[in-house]
């Protein structure tokens, strides 16, 4: 949420924007679907064909002031529908490849304040798209007990998402006007993998950290459009999926948890009304536990 700020005072600034990266992921994900097997023709033992992913999430974003007292929080299930490409379940040492792209969208509340303190809750509805690209390499361990391969990856990512904060009403009666936001996230990520098979049936657990390169919130509520940079920091994330079967199997389940962290991004100077103001994205944090059915076709 974009905070105005004036002597100190903070208010809340709506916004809208288009999603304009959706189109372009989509077509990039099903252009990496059609590359030929034959790269990998040496893997018989991993599955082909893409993945149809399905899902759902519980979805956290909180922000806090320079003292870290929390301003706000938004917090509800977001489902999930994607389409993803990998040859994580090779039972083999090799290069390794993972592309996902999925779509979420939810309806949350949202626990925060208006410009003046008093304490508001209303709807927020989220829409976004994500886009992840990884590349690595797996080594295979017979002796060891328990793991019998270790991965290790990189990857890249774009992420954008709409936020659109419906209208409220406070307990005195005061009427809050909505807001609109869009963020764009660019990232890299680097991860280890550990799979452990037993029979024809395998687990598998990823974790790694996450940085973004490049963000970007625009608003457009002012007497001209302002660009913000959230603040870039670390952030975790993991997953592990389990049940895979023979290679022959199409059902597969994941757990996941991802993450971002943006500190205070730079105040922007504008003006409402002739106004000069300056404006501010204040420290936030986002969290996401969900799972995922993936369906190989």
């Amino acid at each position: 949420m974009v905070w105005l700020v004036d002597n100190r005072m903070e208010a809340h600034v709506p916004r809208c924007h288009r999603n304009r990266y959706a189109p372009f992921l989509f077509l990039l994900l099903i252009s990496v679907c059609q590359i030929e097997s034959s790269v990998y023709a040496g893997e018989s033992d991993v599955r082909s064909g893409p993945d149809i992913v399905v899902g759902a999430e519980v979805f956290i974003w909180e922000e806090f002031n320079d003292a870290d007292r929390r301003l706000l929080q938004e917090t509800g299930v977001r489902y999930t529908l994607g389409v993803s490409k990998n040859n994580l379940d090779r039972r083999t040492a090799g290069p390794l490849y993972e592309v996902q792209l999925r779509n979420y969208f939810g309806d949350l509340i949202y626990d925060g304040q208006t410009q003046s303190g008093q304490p508001l809750e209303t709807d927020v509805a989220y829409q976004g798209n994500q886009l992840r690209v990884a590349l690595g390499g797996r080594a295979r361990f017979e002796t060891w007990p328990f793991i019998n391969m270790v991965d290790v990856l990189g990857g890249l990512g774009i992420e954008n998402w709409t936020r659109d904060i419906e209208d409220g009403v406070t307990a005195s009666g005061v009427k809050a006007l909505g807001i609109k936001e869009n963020y764009d996230v660019s990232f890299s990520e680097f991860g280890i993998g550990l799979m452990g098979q037993r029979g024809e049936s395998t687990n598998y657990l990823q974790v790694g950290a996450r940085k973004p390169f490049q963000t970007r919130e625009g608003v457009a509520i002012f007497d001209g459009p302002v660009t913000l940079s959230p603040g870039r920091e670390w952030s975790m994330f993991a997953k592990y999926t389990f049940g895979h079967a023979a290679p022959s199997s199409r059902l597969g389940l994941t757990l996941y948890y991802e993450s971002y962290r943006f500190s205070k991004s730079a105040p922007v100077s504008t003006s409402i009304g002739g106004t000069p103001v300056l404006v501010l994205q204040p420290k936030s944090e986002m969290d996401v536990f969900g799972f995922q059915v993936e369906y190989r076709l």
